[in-house]
């Protein structure tokens, strides 16, 4: 880029300079700003000026500056995180040609990558780690996006949240750390305030996990409520020790794989979404209780979302303890010691300085605040202000953790961490229970459905359990501990799905049971794992004696306590039913999968006939849920259930004829029979 435009962006303030911005200020006045510099002046050269103006890598930084817009500009590696390490997975991506990341070896994680154009051409790779994807064996992942969840490292018990957690990614990563910590009495809460992203795409990504320790909530971010919990008789806050806000952001540290930044690149983004950030960690530093840890993070390199977010949040925090409103200090963590100790990636120190940029493409860069003119401070919108410019105490700014493209081979990121300092001897904050609780957000239409608690005496539940024999003392446990849940569709009195809160402890139990501190119901849209489903209507009406089968999620939590309803097939009647259509097979008296069927879920009067309904089917360690018709065995498995277990299945061994038998044909052939 020319230096005359480069001094015009405010790097030095000449005389070039000053004319530039007198001359931008004038037309501002005549509303004459948008047309003309729009025309003159790309995204991209903006994008580069604000950027380099910024000085990131302090001055001279000139081969880091050019090292960073190369990397930039290449395209990002496909990364993928392996959600079960295993040897024969690991094993196909080494053979694939995916290449380990072992920075996350110190972590326990296997990540892996691929270059982006190898991987857009190698088709049978391609579609093996999408179909996996889907699955939730493997899950796609970009290497800074795994940082903030590894940052706040959750251990057994701890009630995490996360804020804005579409789609659903580091929840998912938060529940594996929860589970490699052994039985744990956690949950993890996601919520968004988006409801197609909340009902659809978190609800779909939570379905890989399969896990009891989840829930999902449709919720805005910046007025999450206070969760209040009867506890011996007293209301009490229940603590969620560990918050992850990867807010809103305008998203320029994707560049690299999202080439709409190099042509749209605005400065409008990030100055409209700065006092929604602020709000949303302010928030999330109020529901933090003593000790707890907030990990706040952007994929921008804006320092106004980034740096100016930090430090006008803890500088309103602090000015607010001495109001009398119970606060405790809190303290800025020292992020890039944390990163380096979790993992290998090597990030910079925040920004201590920086320029906040007048909102017009083109426009000058300020300082501080006071050099800020009248009309940039009337916008509704893009108003600067001042809580977007570094003052005061700024030097700890560098316990952020910044990543730039060009350091680990990355995306763009910046994270942040936060530590409530512990309770005093003040005693803790009193909470009221609220007497009642209005509809909140559950109204929203895509909120179709309602929990409640499963009772021993549930007609419906009691059909169920003695249909399948659950094991007595596996229900005994969960009805006492109140781990099971109905889902009923809103407007309908009979159930619809059977819920898992929790199969080791009732931390989700206790999330539902709490009362939002602002009178407003939680709106749940999902809980746990779901373990059983009604059959669809107008299915053998009057042949299954039990309305009910069990849910593909729920799969690995019910093999190991069903007594009834288990149907053994061999590898090769397997084989046979995944590759049928619609994966249904005829069942035909006397055959061994007539046999397999009628000792699996045969009725009293005898061995040979079934009793219609709801099945588990597999072989060893392998089971799928199933449906028995008078007349077939149906397997209830996807596409890519039923493909990836074909190929774990040994291969058929075709039996050719002895000689001695292709000579006795020959022979009957001769005699005419």
């Amino acid at each position: 880029m020319p230096r005359w435009v480069l001094r015009a962006y405010g790097l030095r303030l000449s005389g070039i300079a000053a004319r530039a911005q007198k001359q931008w200020l004038s037309d501002k006045r005549r509303g004459l700003d948008s047309a003309p510099e729009d025309k003159l002046l790309k995204a991209e050269e903006d994008f580069r000026g604000y950027y380099e103006a910024q000085e990131l890598f302090g001055e001279p930084g000139a081969v880091q500056q050019d090292a960073f817009w190369a990397a930039l500009r290449a395209p990002l590696p496909v990364t993928l995180r392996v959600r079960e390490p295993c040897a024969t997975t690991e094993e196909k991506l080494r053979s694939g040609g995916w290449k380990r990341r072992w920075e996350f070896d110190k972590a326990g994680m296997s990540v892996w990558e691929m270059d982006s154009r190898q991987y857009a051409a190698d088709s049978e790779q391609r579609s093996w780690a999408e179909r996996e994807n889907r699955r939730g064996l493997l899950c796609f992942q970009e290497l800074v996006s795994l940082v903030p969840a590894l940052l706040l490292s959750p251990q057994a018990g701890e009630v995490c949240l996360d804020l804005c957690a579409a789609p659903g990614n580091k929840s998912l990563q938060l529940l594996e750390e929860l589970a490699q910590n052994g039985p744990s009495e956690g949950a993890v809460l996601s919520a968004d305030n988006d409801a197609q992203r909340c009902c659809l795409t978190l609800h779909r990504v939570l379905g890989k996990a399969a896990s009891p320790m989840s829930c999902a909530a449709l919720a805005n971010a910046g007025h999450f409520p206070v969760l209040v919990e009867e506890r011996d008789g007293d209301p009490e806050r229940l603590p969620c020790s560990k918050v992850l806000v990867d807010v809103p952001c305008s998203g320029d540290g994707t560049a690299r794989k999202n080439s709409q930044v190099w042509r749209s690149w605005s400065r409008r983004e990030a100055l409209g979404l700065q006092r929604l950030q602020r709000q949303i960690l302010l928030r999330a530093l109020y529901l933090l209780p003593p000790g707890g840890v907030v990990v706040y993070s952007t994929c921008s390199l804006n320092p106004v979302e980034n740096e100016a977010v930090v430090l006008s949040t803890l500088q309103k925090w602090q000015s607010s303890l001495g109001e009398g409103r119970g606060k405790l200090p809190v303290e800025l963590l020292d992020a890039v010691a944390i990163c380096r100790e979790k993992c290998g990636l090597q990030p910079a120190p925040g920004l201590c300085s920086w320029q906040v940029p007048a909102p017009q493409r083109g426009g000058p860069l300020f300082n501080q605040f006071s050099e800020v003119p009248p009309e940039l401070l009337e916008d509704d919108r893009y108003a600067l202000r001042p809580e977007m410019f570094a003052s005061g105490a700024t030097q700890d700014l560098v316990r952020c953790a910044r990543f730039h493209p060009q350091s680990s081979d990355t995306g763009g990121f910046f994270v942040a961490m936060f530590q409530k300092a512990p309770q005093t001897s003040a005693g803790r904050p009193a909470y009221s229970m609220p007497s009642s609780q209005i509809e909140g957000r559950g109204a929203h239409p895509l909120l179709s459905s309602e929990f409640r608690p499963v009772s021993v005496g549930d007609s419906a539940w009691m059909e169920l359990t003695r249909f399948f024999q659950l094991d007595p003392a596996w229900v005994q446990d969960k009805l006492q501990r109140g781990l099971l849940f109905w889902q009923t569709m809103k407007g309908k009195t009979e159930p619809e799905r059977v819920t898992l809160a929790l199969s080791m402890a009732q931390a989700v139990a206790r999330l539902w049971a709490a009362r939002p501190s602002d009178g407003r119901k939680v709106a749940w849209a999902r809980l746990g794992v779901f373990l059983f489903e009604q059959l669809p209507k107008g299915l053998m009406n009057g042949l299954a004696p039990c309305r009910w089968r069990l849910h593909a999620e729920g799969i690995y939590h019910l093999s190991s306590i069903l007594r009834s309803r288990r149907i053994t097939l061999t590898s090769e009647l397997l084989r046979h039913l995944l590759c049928a259509d619609h994966r249904q097979s005829i069942l035909t008296e006397g055959t061994p999968l007539a046999n397999a069927v009628a000792s699996g879920a045969g009725g009293a009067e005898t061995a040979y006939h079934h009793v219609c309904g709801g099945v588990i089917v597999g072989l060893g360690d392998s089971w799928l849920a199933g449906v028995v018709t008078p007349k077939q065995l149906r397997i209830l498995a996807d596409d890519d259930v039923a493909q990836a277990l074909l190929e774990e299945l040994p291969q058929p061994v075709r039996q050719l004829p002895s000689c001695w038998a292709a000579v006795a044909k020959i022979c009957r052939f001769g005699q005419g029979v």
